[in-house]
């Protein structure tokens, strides 16, 4: 089968400069730990040849939904994690 997926736009979902997500009671932010698993994810696609966009931490979901909307990609990935009590 081949792979049809050839170029990927990868979003933080989070990120210190808007809407941080969940936050931890110790404080931690789920933007401050989603950061590395997107550039793991990016890293981790690039190494198999895709072709990826990284969407800039620095601007809102709405902007980064209209951005992943305008470029010519075939597949959108959002970094999210939850926050649960345990």
């Amino acid at each position: 089968m081949t792979n049809k997926v050839k170029t990927i736009v990868v979003s933080a979902g989070h990120s210190p400069f808007g809407d941080p997500g969940a936050v931890l009671p110790d404080g931690t932010k789920e933007c401050d730990m989603v950061l590395p698993y997107r550039d793991s994810l990016v890293k981790h696609l690039r190494n198999h040849g895709l072709r990826v966009v990284q969407v800039s931490d620095r601007i809102s979901l709405r902007e980064t939904i209209r951005y992943s909307k305008g470029f010519p990609s075939d597949l959108a990935v959002e970094v999210h994690l939850n926050a649960v009590r345990s």
